[in-house]
């Protein structure tokens, strides 16, 4: 997993500029970001690289969306929503999501 070769568009020279085929810049409307460094379980990093793979994207997407959909989440439940999932077969559970 090298986030940096991965996940680095350009340098910061050039980050947030784009050229035309005529060869003039310019700006792009991109949301600043901040660079991180974690570490994950060998079952954490595999899911990781599994998710990456499947949907063809960079290690860094799985996660900047996994924590979209965790924060999405969290928003959802500290308003009273309540997580269920339906099963193929129509049945329905609530998922209970625990914070420590």
């Amino acid at each position: 997993m090298n986030q940096a070769a991965e996940d680095t568009p350009g340098n910061d020279a050039t980050r947030g500029r784009s050229r035309s085929s005529s060869g003039s810049s310019r700006q792009v409307n991109r949301p600043e970001r901040s660079k991180i460094s974690i570490s994950l379980t060998g079952s954490a990093a595999a899911s990781v690289e599994e998710m990456a793979d499947q949907h063809r994207v960079s290690d860094g997407e799985v996660v900047r969306r996994a924590v979209a959909v965790f924060k999405f989440l969290n928003d959802e439940i500290s308003r009273g929503a309540v997580l269920k999932i339906q099963t193929p077969d129509g049945q329905s559970d609530r998922i209970q999501i625990l914070y420590t």
